[in-house]
């Protein structure tokens, strides 16, 4: 087997998502593809989609654990060139601004709608236009998400304060950035969130 893919393997993180593309630099595609294919059935890495593989975490009482579910979406989108941005609710609960779980695991993408089953995990993908996506990865995109998810009508004083604790003063400059992309009642909100005390 090419030693330096097995190395590189070697450095990746129980549990982390990766998919042939991330090797290119060491072998041909189709080198690459057999050599994960026979790591995968001789169960020193694990299948969790088509092209897509992670390193299994094995628990002393449950067992293997399957990987992060967002790990898995963000392997998925890589593998394929989308991007992606957590859904609304979910963006809501990660900031503590709803104590609401989401059900079902969906993010929002430019690439198109649709459910996939990972390790395990059903993953739901629905297709956006690309300003809905804008600050996907950082705090700033969650907020934005967030405030789709409580709409312009259940956004009180409370909420505002607790997200202008939460803004570092890059999040602010980045909020900003994005206000061009926001619906004109947003951008209102995000007013009040970075000039009113």
């Amino acid at each position: 087997m090419n030693k330096s893919i097995l190395d590189s393997l070697g450095k990746i993180p129980p549990g982390t998502v990766f998919h042939a593309q991330d090797f290119l630099s060491f072998a041909p595609r189709n080198t690459i593809d057999q050599i994960l294919l026979r790591l995968s059935k001789r169960g020193d890495i694990q299948k969790a989609y088509l092209g897509l593989y992670y390193i299994p975490v094995i628990h002393p009482t449950f067992g293997m654990i399957p990987p992060d579910p967002d790990h898995i979406a963000r392997g998925y989108a890589q593998k394929f060139g989308y991007h992606i941005q957590v859904n609304p609710a979910k963006a809501a609960n990660l900031l503590g601004l709803s104590n609401q779980v989401p059900a079902q695991i969906v993010y929002l993408t430019d690439g198109p709608t649709k459910s996939i089953s990972a390790a395990g995990i059903s993953i739901h993908f629905h297709h956006v236009c690309s300003k809905k996506l804008k600050g996907a990865g950082t705090k700033s995109g969650l907020i934005v998400q967030a405030l789709y998810y409580l709409g312009q009508n259940n956004i009180t004083d409370s909420v505002i304060q607790k997200i202008q604790f939460l803004l570092s003063d890059q999040d602010r400059e980045d909020i900003q950035d994005l206000l061009p992309f926001c619906p004109s009642w947003m951008q209102k909100i995000i007013s009040r969130i970075l000039y009113h005390a």
